[in-house]
């Protein structure tokens, strides 16, 4: 996702219509790093799904953001929808155990 945002910022896609990417983007970040504290470290799975979400949520959003801009950043962004959707099957398990 960092270089798929980098790609978007160089083709000067933070400014106009597609001015939220770079929240879009520090959202997913801060969820990403957070959530291995709190899930594994303090054992708040019940939180697990709710970040995975939303993460997905975030990264989707930026997905459609990057079309706009540069088409090579959606492919990049792809592989980060699949490994949220399945951090968030994971999380789901985890909540139930």
């Amino acid at each position: 996702m960092g270089l798929a945002t980098w790609l978007v910022w160089a083709d000067g896609g933070f400014r106009g219509e597609s001015r939220d990417v770079m929240s879009l983007y520090l959202v997913q970040l801060s969820l990403g790093i957070t959530w291995h504290p709190i899930v594994l470290v303090m054992g708040a799975y019940w939180l697990a799904p709710f970040f995975c979400v939303v993460n997905f949520v975030a990264i989707f959003l930026c997905y459609l953001r990057f079309k706009r801009v540069n088409p090579f950043a959606t492919d990049l962004a792809k592989p980060c929808l699949l490994w949220s959707a399945y951090l968030s099957l994971i999380s789901f398990k985890l909540m139930y155990l």
